[in-house]
């Protein structure tokens, strides 16, 4: 029932100002909304199938498909949860352009293990999640970590942060924002370390985000059978 609430809290406040605010504030706003839920009720690790914002729909998926392999089984612990979030029409008009439909969102939610961030970033980090945002044709991490002031700007744009910290995930998307017409449009480039520790590439115009099977074979079985398609049925 507590989470039953908290969900309906987090639900509430998202949903109230998500059509209002630009990318910047509606990054901050989850994290905030996140924090207030782990503040009142437990650390947010939902165990719902999926729930719903008055203007969209998140489609949930298990810790089981984002299966944690080797160096990251060490940083992790088990029963991350991750969801995959299709919002209709939230960007207001910017200068001139059509708003943009189909709005897609992942997050990535998992408690890194004891000891990983203070060994990592030193004794003053923590616990984060992360994700990205790409409303807009652009990508922003969902980090919550404390880091050292010259390392700042991996929370502006996690991807890059990838790398270097050894941090590995299932997906990741990386979209740049172009102008077709009078459309606003995106491409976007999806890495997946699920296929043997191979780093694939896929492209695909968010314009057509709906048709996932345009994706490369080796990744359309992992996220549009698995996770659009089962999951998908049971949140309709």
């Amino acid at each position: 029932m507590r989470k039953l609430i908290g969900f309906g809290v987090i639900s509430l406040i998202i949903a109230s100002y998500l059509t209002y605010a630009d990318v910047r504030d509606r990054r901050k706003l989850i994290q905030w909304a996140t924090d207030i839920y782990e503040r009142h009720f437990e650390t947010f690790d939902p165990s719902l199938d999926c729930f719903e914002f008055s203007n969209g729909h998140i489609l949930g998926i298990p810790a089981e498909y984002y299966a944690a392999k080797g160096r990251q089984k060490k940083m992790h612990k088990g029963g991350g949860f991750s969801f995959l979030a299709h919002y209709q029409t939230l960007e207001p008009r910017l200068q001139g352009a059509q708003i943009i439909k189909g709005v897609h969102m992942s997050v990535s939610i998992r408690q890194t293990l004891p000891g990983f961030n203070e060994g990592m970033f030193g004794p003053e980090a923590y616990n984060h999640f992360s994700g990205f945002d790409i409303a807009d044709g652009s990508v922003y991490g969902l980090a919550r970590y404390k880091l050292p002031a010259s390392n700042d700007f991996r929370n502006e744009e996690f991807y890059k942060y990838i790398a270097d910290s050894g941090y590995v995930d299932s997906v990741f998307i990386e979209c740049t924002r172009k102008r077709v017409v009078s459309n606003n449009h995106a491409f976007c480039k999806m890495y997946s370390e699920v296929a043997g520790g191979i780093r694939i590439e896929s492209g695909f115009d968010k314009a057509l985000l709906p048709e996932w099977r345009k994706i490369d074979e080796r990744l359309k079985s992992f996220l549009h059978e698995k996770l659009l398609i089962e999951w998908g049925d049971k949140c309709r």
